[in-house]
């Protein structure tokens, strides 16, 4: 039987290893433009325009940073109008890679703004979304609270309990989340040994380090989940407003196994998206977490876009304010 089973195997590495080129003889998919516009309160709009490709398409010659380069459109017309005004046009910055109104001619969105952005190319047919930029979430932080304790190297443990008050908003259509990041903020003019709380609003991007993990809580019993952020619908938030807490152990930092003094905190960002916008993000981690090895006969996750005709992609809208609770601890 030894030899019987050895041959089997040459046999089915033997058939393993052959390959068939085979002529594609199908419908080919033509290319379609491809927009995406995350536009945030207050900040000035960017818009990348590019072409889908089909799937045969020898992407794989081209160098991993050039695949993306490669499929731009830089010749596009694009252009934003802010409550029904007068149109803003864009013009590409080629260091970005996207569109940018010019400075002196750019509008910064604002919260309940009513923005339409138009783009066009002379291959493909004009491409039209709206969007209104949701409320900024009104928050007061109300109490915070520490505790500690110490590890087995003899390190304090420092647990902080930081309340927020969320006030009802008009728009009950839109989706609010929460995030925790991590921040070192090593450069703020501390001088003090003690614990400092500070409260600082529209932070971002100062000295952020990574994610923590908090235990969130919308101030009702049993709704505790360890995660970086909560989501939650202004329809879900009663009139009178809610509360959410959130608490995070912070512990001292080693270098080359020594201990350093470390400032540190906590941000906590408040975002809200409009409901294309939320839809957007969730189809996009859903598709991205799929299971593309198994195969059928649906689409397992269909990407949700909004742009009129047969463009794909995206127009998002938000409105984003963040909060820091600074420490230094020994």
């Amino acid at each position: 039987m030894k030899p019987q089973i050895s041959l089997l195997i040459l046999t089915v590495l033997v058939l393993a290893s052959c390959k068939t080129e085979i002529e594609y003889k199908g419908e080919i998919t033509e290319p379609q433009m491809v927009v995406f516009c995350d536009m945030t309160a207050h900040y000035k709009p960017q818009v990348s325009v590019s072409r889908s490709t089909f799937f045969l398409d020898n992407t794989k010659a081209l160098p991993d940073s050039d695949t993306y380069r490669a499929y731009l459109l830089k010749d596009a017309q694009v252009s934003y109008s802010v409550n029904g005004g007068d149109w803003i046009e864009m013009s590409y910055v080629e260091p970005k890679e996207k569109y940018e109104p010019t400075a002196g001619e750019a509008i910064y969105p604002q919260s309940s703004d009513t923005i339409t952005l138009r783009v066009s190319h002379k291959d493909y047919e004009e491409a039209i979304a709206v969007q209104v930029v949701p409320e900024e979430l009104v928050t007061e932080m109300t109490d915070v609270k520490m505790s500690e304790q110490r590890n087995n190297k003899g390190d304090t443990i420092c647990t902080y309990t930081i309340t927020y008050h969320i006030s009802p908003t008009k728009d009950k259509s839109v989706i609010g989340r929460m995030e925790l990041k991590d921040s070192y903020l090593q450069d703020l003019p501390i001088k003090s040994n003690d614990m400092l709380f500070q409260e600082l609003s529209d932070v971002q991007g100062e000295g952020w380090r990574g994610m923590v993990e908090g235990m969130v809580s919308l101030g009702i019993e049993g709704e505790e989940d360890y995660r970086k952020y909560l989501d939650f619908r202004m329809s879900d938030i009663p009139e009178e407003g809610r509360d959410v807490v959130v608490q995070t152990a912070v512990t001292p930092a080693y270098v080359n196994g020594k201990k350093e003094r470390t400032l540190r905190g906590v941000v906590t960002d408040w975002t809200t998206y409009s409901s294309d916008t939320y839809l957007y993000m969730q189809s996009i981690a859903k598709y991205k977490g799929s299971n593309t090895r198994i195969l059928g006969m649906e689409e397992k996750v269909q990407v949700f876009g909004n742009f009129s005709g047969k463009t794909l992609g995206c127009f998002t809208v938000k409105a984003k304010i963040g909060y820091i609770v600074t420490f230094i601890y020994e």
